[in-house]
């Protein structure tokens, strides 16, 4: 078999799903005793891309200037700036964080390069987000803890991550697969088996977004369609859902983790609105460059905060300052401006939507410093502006 540029991709692609799937730093973070390499996730996944790119060079040797890399690129330099300025760094630390920052255009342009097609890419997906779902089932059924425990959530944690990002990539790929068209039978199974995955790791929120999509994507055709009656039963079970989520309290603790009467705008965060007054007093130090790539501790009282910020715009103000702000928004929205002869294609849509569904995760959760969300939003981000076959 001739080794071609398109395979190359796809031999990345698959290497970069296993290490994301098997491989994890420390076996504390991992409760169950599954199959996984105790290694660091992120030096591997960097080499591995590093050599991948020296060799996609090898075969073509790109000489287009890209924004998108250029603005990476960029920030990974002001990011090394603390490194000089700030012994108090912890270096194994900063260095861990900076191999996500150096990884994200290194990835970007190993996809950008693929030029096959978008099918089987999306059928290898497919097949991991069910892999994902097999991993979360068995750990759900060891765990120890029932479905309607408070730890079963804690503990629903396999080497591909936990389970908010696991949530973000599952539904991710689900939505790949809907808005680019593919609908048959066996589309059917494979996307039910991913809703199944939703609901076994309790990801209310990318539930209640499928649903919403579902809602309005019926109440558009249905107004296009004028089709009143459909109009009207949509309307009418938007309003029932929302008077049984008033008037009960279960529903309200099942989706929300507390009573409207007894929550308030921190609990329903859990928390992550004390962290992000904290983040911004932090950020304010150093309010242009950043205190620094790492996980700041914040203390809210009753217990100190070390798993980092949950909002990517105020985690990147504190760490990277304004300017890594500047710099890697000014990459995502270059990264989405392709040209207008793209604008038809289901393929590059449902990338976009993919896209949309890990920065929307991203707000509050660390998709973008964590490895599976990183890769898969940059993986998509290069497919997106790839010159791919449908």
């Amino acid at each position: 078999m001739r080794l071609t540029l398109n395979r190359l991709i796809s031999f990345y692609l698959l290497g970069c799903l296993m290490i994301l799937a098997f491989v994890e730093r420390t076996a504390g973070s991992v409760p169950l005793q599954v199959f996984h390499i105790e290694i660091n996730k992120g030096y591997i996944l960097l080499y591995f891309t590093i050599i991948i790119i020296v060799l996609t060079l090898l075969f073509r040797f790109y000489n287009r200037f890209d924004l998108v890399i250029a603005f990476l690129f960029i920030k990974s330099g002001f990011d090394l700036l603390p490194v000089f300025f700030n012994s108090s760094l912890g270096t194994s630390t900063y260095w861990y964080y900076f191999s996500m920052v150096i990884s994200m255009p290194l990835i970007y342009f190993v996809f950008r390069e693929f030029t096959g097609s978008i099918s089987k890419i999306i059928s290898v997906l497919s097949i991991f987000g069910v892999f994902l779902t097999a991993q979360v089932l068995i750990t759900a059924m060891a765990n120890g803890y029932e479905y309607s425990n408070s730890m079963y959530k804690v503990y629903m944690r396999i080497p591909f991550a936990h389970s908010n990002i696991i949530g973000a990539i599952l539904l991710a790929i689900l939505f790949l697969r809907i808005v680019s068209g593919r609908i048959n039978r066996l589309n059917i199974i494979i996307n039910a088996v991913l809703l199944f995955g939703l609901i076994i790791i309790q990801s209310i929120g990318s539930v209640l977004l499928l649903v919403g999509w579902f809602l309005i994507v019926k109440f558009l055709k249905a107004k296009e369609n004028h089709n009143y009656l459909q109009l009207f039963s949509i309307v009418a079970l938007v309003l029932i859902a929302v008077f049984v989520f008033i008037a009960s309290t279960s529903v309200q603790e099942m989706i929300l983790g507390s009573s409207l009467k007894n929550a308030d705008i921190s609990v329903l965060t859990s928390r992550r609105t004390d962290i992000w007054g904290l983040a911004i007093l932090e950020w304010l130090k150093n309010p242009w460059l950043g205190t620094g790539l790492g996980v700041t501790s914040y203390d809210l009282g009753f217990e100190i905060v070390s798993t980092g910020v949950h909002n990517i715009v105020i985690d990147f103000a504190v760490q990277s300052g304004i300017v890594g702000v500047v710099l890697y928004g000014s990459a995502v929205i270059k990264g989405f401006r392709i040209k207008g002869r793209f604008e038809s294609s289901a393929s590059r849509k449902a990338l976009l939507v993919a896209m949309l569904i890990i920065l929307l995760f991203s707000m509050f959760e660390v998709c973008y410093f964590h490895y599976a969300g990183l890769f898969f939003f940059w993986m998509f981000m290069g497919l997106y502006n790839a010159d791919f076959a449908e």
